[in-house]
């Protein structure tokens, strides 16, 4: 296998880390290298992929195949995506819920202040029936 099959992502440091630059091997889970240049740390960090999949190998241990974080990081962010959607859909069915609510007590309010004499003990068990279910 050819490390350099593997994607180096490279970052600047700051000055409060060192400065000069970090290379990171997403495939490869603390595969890393750094140096002054950008070119140096993805060196190093080649370097390091080789030690990490050799040791690997040494171990028995299964070795990722390039691109699987991207993989991985694609299925995450699907998995999320969907959890937000019906999360939204859940909000949305609420908000139709307690709009329903609202109407439904203002036609009671206006039903009791039109006529007090005309409301009667069902229609209250009513509407309360229906703020329970809400509610549940």
């Amino acid at each position: 296998m050819n490390v350099h099959d593997y994607f180096a992502f490279v970052t600047p440091l700051s000055v409060e880390d060192g400065g000069g630059f970090v290379a990171y091997v997403p495939d490869l889970p603390g595969c890393m290298g750094d140096g002054d240049t950008a070119e140096s740390a993805i060196a190093d960090a080649y370097n390091a992929a080789e030690a990490w999949i050799e040791t690997a190998n040494e171990l028995g241990r299964e070795i990722p195949a390039p691109g699987t974080a991207a993989v991985k990081a694609r299925e995450r962010e699907q998995s999320m995506i969907k959890a937000l959607q019906a999360a939204l859909d859940m909000q949305n069915n609420i908000d139709e819920r307690i709009t329903d609510l609202e109407y439904k007590i203002q036609h009671l309010i206006d039903v009791m202040s039109s006529d007090a004499r005309t409301v009667s003990y069902g229609a209250i068990k009513w509407a309360m029936g229906k703020q329970t279910e809400l509610c549940h």
